[in-house]
């Protein structure tokens, strides 16, 4: 199977994600949201195909480790792109980790989280 190839990715000196970048199954990552209806089939999503298939995978995927379940991760940020990437046929993909889900919010200020991982 193919593996994505993934820029490096700086985080400066901020502590809400880890320093390294992680390869992680995408069978293993857990969407926090579901695509809005014909998101497959719109022009972006035909942009972000295009640019994997010719350079690569440009900016990671977002994710944090599901607490209560080793090995499963939400995703936080990318799911156009990992769409993408299943439907290339990719079967790992490189992750920046988040580390506290207090500083990932939003545009609107939610977490995100699904209700049962809320601490707040």
């Amino acid at each position: 199977m193919k593996s994505a190839k993934a820029t490096t990715v700086r985080t400066g000196e901020s502590t809400a994600f880890d320093r390294d970048i992680q390869t992680i199954a995408i069978s293993a990552i857990v969407p926090l949201k579901s695509l809005p209806e014909g998101a497959r089939e719109s022009r972006k999503f035909a942009q972000v195909l295009s640019s994997i298939k010719a350079i690569g995978l440009v900016e990671a995927p977002v994710v944090i480790a599901d607490t209560r379940s080793a090995g499963t991760w939400y995703l936080l940020d990318g799911h156009l792109r990992l769409e993408a990437l299943k439907e290339l046929g990719f079967a790992k993909v490189e992750c920046l980790v988040a580390i506290d889900d207090d500083t990932y919010t939003t545009t609107s200020g939610s977490t995100g989280w699904p209700r049962s991982r809320s601490t707040g």
